[in-house]
């Protein structure tokens, strides 16, 4: 599913039976969940993930509501905690992105930064949202140990994948990352045209 006919397919939810809800719910996650949560549509996802029956998928889809739209770390790591051990790639990459967000908000910057870097190296090239969700986290790690060069390389990457997918929340968020980076840099010509940008992407939001 396209992005446009997610968000048609998520209204149509109410309207079906619920076996026929469930399955449509489950084909939305796996085709458009990760999309979602970092888009402006963001508040479809969890009609979706109350709907769809849960399965590792759907779990961590929850575990990454609650942690990057309710920004409640402890909760999403009780829930990839009953998930195990996967021996899925795809899956690990996606633990190790989730956890380094999760020490990131919990101020474990260093554990953030070795999560997010394994979790790069286990997605690869494969562009997936979690994936640029580990890049910003690396970005902003970085930044806390003032390795502001490196941080904007990672951030100038994460916006322009972020732009290319609409992934609204993920541009929004490495805007300010790079703002706070050329002021830490006294770069304030940067840094205003950087904020100047982010308000335009938040109204278009």
């Amino acid at each position: 599913l396209a992005r446009g006919r997610a968000v048609q397919a998520v209204w149509l939810l109410d309207a079906a039976d619920p076996q026929q809800a469930e399955a449509a719910a489950r084909q939305i996650l796996a085709a458009a969940g990760w999309q979602l949560l970092f888009s402006r549509h963001r508040n479809l996802l969890k009609r979706a993930l109350d709907v769809a029956a849960a399965d590792t998928a759907h779990n961590l889809l929850s575990a990454a509501w609650k942690l990057e739209a309710c920004k409640r770390p402890h909760e999403a790591e009780a829930i990839l905690t009953g998930l195990g051990v996967s021996t899925d790639p795809v899956v690990q990459a996606i633990t190790c992105a989730l956890r380094a967000s999760i020490a990131h908000q919990s101020d474990a910057f260093e554990l953030a930064l070795t999560y997010a870097r394994q979790a790069r190296a286990l997605f690869g090239d494969r562009p997936h949202p979690a994936a640029f969700l580990a890049e910003l986290i690396e970005a902003a790690s970085l930044l806390t140990s003032g390795e502001l060069n490196e941080a904007e390389a990672c951030l100038s990457h994460v916006s322009a994948c972020a732009a290319r997918d609409r992934l609204e929340f993920l541009q929004l968020a490495a805007l300010h990352r790079r703002a706070s980076a050329a002021a830490e840099a006294d770069n304030l010509e940067a840094a205003l045209n950087l904020i100047t940008a982010r308000h335009s992407e938040a109204l278009a939001c």
